[in-house]
């Protein structure tokens, strides 16, 4: 196919290295026309995050909607619901998640244990500020491995805090509420992360700030410290990722101005007009 092929379009430049570097290795020649097309927010979404402003009445509508499905949630105004979707896997690093976000919740109950004391060790106090909660999808989908989601059950099983904090949500493609949900978007993917991660920019659509793995497309849609916080893969992420959650829990403004800065960057690189113009000109390209 290679042979024949005019032109080669990417997702995103780690991936076009990454074909580059194996091309060369097995003496391949690739097609003199090649480009880097990210992929685009779709039109829903897009009209839904208020990208194609055409109502006064958005945004009152997605406030009601935010409202609407935290409320059937149960979260409280200040608890801050951290999202992740797609495929259960070890691969897009759920448990590692589950991890960063039990580290940050026995922080805030080991500090809750200090405050409470009144000469008793055992005098514990409600700790009443922000607190993470966890929402988890897409329970249902294909993609899901069994045993991986055992083990994420099991993890929470031997954490019984953790599990007031975790929210679960079956697969689907009208995502949009859960979005509006959200203070945070985190696409915590492992090995050579994704090859893009389309939900990273519909949640950016949303305004949400990003955390996510320094690799693979997230690094280069995700502008470390600006549209959100980067953090290594494997182990050591995981406790990166839980400094950033706190950093995140604490500070509602860092979070609105990322996102803001977040949803800027998609208007002006991932909407359909850009991803047809880029198609179009590698095709008018002499």
């Amino acid at each position: 196919m290679l042979g024949v092929s005019k032109a080669l379009i990417f997702l995103s430049e780690v991936q076009l290295q990454q074909w580059i570097a194996w091309s060369d290795s097995e003496g391949i020649l690739l097609p003199h026309k090649i480009k880097v097309v990210p992929l685009c927010v779709n039109e829903e979404l897009s009209l839904r995050a208020g990208l194609y402003p055409r109502s006064t009445d958005r945004e009152r509508a997605m406030q009601q909607l935010r409202d609407m499905v935290r409320a059937e949630l149960g979260l409280k105004p200040e608890d801050v619901l951290l999202t992740t979707l797609g495929s259960i896997n070890p691969g897009k690093g759920q448990l590692k998640l589950l991890q960063a976000v039990n580290m940050v919740i026995e922080d805030l109950d080991g500090l809750s244990a200090v405050e409470g004391e009144e000469g008793s060790s055992d005098q514990r106090h409600i700790f009443r500020g922000p607190r993470p909660r966890l929402l988890i999808g897409s329970v249902g989908s294909k993609s899901n491995k069994v045993d991986y989601i055992k083990k994420m059950l099991e993890f929470i099983c031997d954490h019984p805090h953790l599990a007031e904090s975790v929210f679960w949500t079956s697969s689907t493609v009208h995502v949009a509420s859960l979005y509006a949900a959200s203070d945070t978007y985190v696409m915590n993917s492992q090995g050579l992360g994704e090859t893009f991660g389309r939900v990273t920019v519909e949640a950016m659509a949303f305004a949400l700030p990003i955390l996510g793995t320094s690799a693979g497309g997230t690094s280069e849609i995700v502008d470390n410290y600006t549209s959100g916080l980067l953090h290594p893969v494997g182990v050591d992420g995981v406790h990166a990722l839980a400094q950033h959650i706190r950093t995140f829990l604490g500070n509602a403004t860092l979070r609105h101005d990322m996102g803001l800065k977040g949803k800027e960057k998609v208007k002006q690189r991932y909407l359909k007009e850009t991803m047809y113009e880029d198609i179009a000109s590698l095709f008018s390209a002499s």
